[in-house]
C-alpha cells in the first residue's frame, strides 16, 4: 500500500510540473514573455534614447611628476597662465588658482595665483598676485605682487602696489610705518630689484584722483621736477605740456592715445585730439561743484559742448547726457541699431553690445564706424582686452565646459582638461 501512495505522489508531481512548464513564458494575465508590457516598452525607450556612457577623463601634462608651486628653471620658453583649480558650489564656479604651463600644454606651475593678467607692453608681461603668510607673523597674511617676462626668465615680487612701466622696469608704492618715515614713498625698480629712481615720499607729489575709488587711478606729479605718470597698469601720462600753481592748480595738455583713461573730470586737463582740435574742462560757473566740457580749436573759440563731460572709446568721444559718440573731426556717429558701443577692437572697428528685451538675450556686433559694416562677434567679447588672462596672439583660450577646466587650442582641442567635480562643495 505504501509502495502504491509513493508512485501515485510522483505522478501527480510529474503531472504538476508538465503543466508548469507549459506556462512558462505567460504572465498572470497570459501574456507571452515575447510581448513587452506598456511599461516596459516606455523603459525601452528612455535607455535607447541614451547616449552612450563615456567615463569622465582629464588631460594634465606634467614636466615634473609630483605636483610643483615653485618655478623651478627658466628654460620653459614661452609660458601661459591656465586655471587649475576652482572652487565650486553646487552647479556654479566660484574662485580660481592659476598656474603655467608650456606652448605645449606641458604643466610647470600648478595653481597658485588668485589672479594673472596680460599686459601687452614691450613683449608682453604677465602681473600676478596671491596671498602668502606673513614672514614674521604666523597668523597674518599679506598680498604678494609679482610681475614676470612670458618667459619666466625674469620676475619681481613685492607686497606693495606696482604697476608696469615697460622696459624691464615696475614702479613700487611703498607704505613704511618705521619711524619718521611714515606713508608712502614711490621709486623705480628694474626687474632684477635694483633701484633706477630713489624711493621719494609722495609728500613730493601733486595727487589727483579720477575720481573712481579704486586705489590705481591717479596722476602723480613731482611739484619740483614736473615728472608727471599715472598708477593705472598699462597706461603711459606723457603731457605735452604741464605747471601746477601755488594750490598745486594743474595745466597740462596731453595728446591723445588709443589707451587714453578719460580725464575730463580732472580740471586743467586738456587733451588735442588734432592739429587745431583740443577737449578742455573748467568749474562749472553756474554751480559750485562739477565741471563743464568743450571742444574748442586754437583760438579758444568753443566748437561743441558737452555738458556732462566727455570719456574716450578708441578714438572716438563718447558724451553722457545726452548719450553721444563723435569721431576726432567732432562728427556724430550714430549705430545705435547695433546697441551701445562697449570696447575699441582694431581700426576703426568697435565691439557693440545689443540687448534684447523680448529674447533676454545679448548679441555682440563688430562694426566699422567708418564704412557702417557690421557682423556678429562670435569671439570673447573681453579677449581683445590687454587686462586678458591669455595673450589675444596665444590662439589659446581659457574653457569652463561641462564641468571641465582647462586651456583649448585654435582648433577647439583640449590641451589641459581637469574634472571640476573633484572640486565641488
Amino acid at each position: 500500500m505504501k509502495k502504491f501512495f509513493c508512485l501515485f505522489l510522483c505522478t501527480v508531481l510529474l503531472a504538476s510540473c508538465s503543466k508548469n512548464k507549459a506556462d512558462v513564458g505567460r504572465d498572470a494575465l497570459g501574456t507571452p514573455e515575447n510581448e513587452t508590457t506598456p511599461q516596459e516598452s516606455e523603459f525601452q525607450a528612455r535607455l535607447n534614447a541614451l547616449e552612450a556612457f563615456e567615463p569622465r577623463t582629464e588631460i594634465i601634462n606634467r614636466r615634473y611628476e609630483e605636483y610643483n608651486y615653485e618655478f623651478k628653471s627658466t628654460d620653459y620658453g614661452r609660458l601661459y597662465p591656465f586655471p587649475a583649480f576652482v572652487v565650486r558650489y553646487g552647479d556654479t564656479y566660484g574662485s580660481a588658482l592659476y598656474g603655467f604651463m608650456t606652448e605645449s600644454g606641458e604643466i610647470v606651475l600648478d595653481g597658485v595665483y588668485d589672479s594673472v593678467t596680460y599686459f601687452d607692453i614691450d613683449d608682453g608681461y604677465y602681473y600676478m598676485e596671491r596671498m602668502i603668510p606673513h614672514e614674521t607673523e604666523d597668523d597674518r597674511w599679506r598680498r604678494e605682487r609679482t610681475v614676470m617676462t612670458l618667459d619666466g626668465s625674469k620676475r619681481v615680487s613685492v607686497p606693495h602696489h606696482i604697476t608696469i612701466i615697460g622696459n624691464e622696469r615696475i614702479r613700487v608704492f611703498e607704505f613704511r610705518y618705521e619711524g619718521y618715515e611714515r606713508g608712502e614713498f614711490v621709486g623705480v625698480l628694474d626687474m632684477d630689484e635694483n633701484i633706477v629712481s630713489p624711493f621719494v615720499s609722495s609728500d613730493e607729489f601733486a595727487w589727483f584722483n579720477l575720481g573712481t575709488g579704486m586705489r590705481d587711478h591717479g596722476i602723480y606729479i613731482n611739484r619740483e621736477t614736473l615728472e608727471a605718470f599715472t598708477d593705472i597698469q598699462g597706461v603711459e601720462f606723457n603731457p605735452v605740456s604741464i605747471s601746477l600753481g601755488e594750490n598745486d592748480e594743474l595745466e597740462a595738455v596731453i595728446k591723445h592715445s588709443t589707451d587714453m583713461i578719460s580725464l575730463s573730470h580732472i580740471l586743467g586737463i586738456t587733451v588735442q585730439i588734432s592739429d587745431d582740435i583740443f577737449l578742455i574742462n573748467r568749474p562749472y560757473r553756474e554751480r559750485d561743484w562739477g565741471v563743464e566740457s568743450f571742444a574748442v580749436d586754437k583760438d579758444g573759440n568753443v566748437l561743441r559742448e558737452f555738458p556732462e563731460g566727455y570719456g574716450f572709446i578708441g578714438n572716438l568721444i563718447r558724451t553722457w547726457n545726452p548719450n553721444g559718440l563723435y569721431d576726432f573731426e567732432l562728427n556724430e556717429i550714430d549705430f545705435s541699431q547695433y546697441g551701445a558701443p562697449n570696447q575699441h577692437l582694431e581700426g576703426d572697428t568697435y565691439l557693440y553690445w545689443y540687448w534684447d528685451e523680448a529674447e533676454q538675450e545679448r548679441t555682440y556686433y563688430a562694426v566699422n564706424v567708418v564704412t557702417g559694416e557690421a557682423e556678429i562677434f562670435e569671439g570673447d567679447p573681453w579677449q581683445s582686452s590687454h587686462e586678458w588672462r591669455m595673450p589675444t596672439d596665444s590662439g589659446f583660450t581659457i574653457a569652463f565646459e561641462n564641468d571641465y577646466i582647462g586651456v583649448k587650442n585654435a582648433d577647439g582641442d583640449w590641451l589641459i582638461k581637469i574634472d571640476t567635480l573633484k572640486f565641488k562643495d
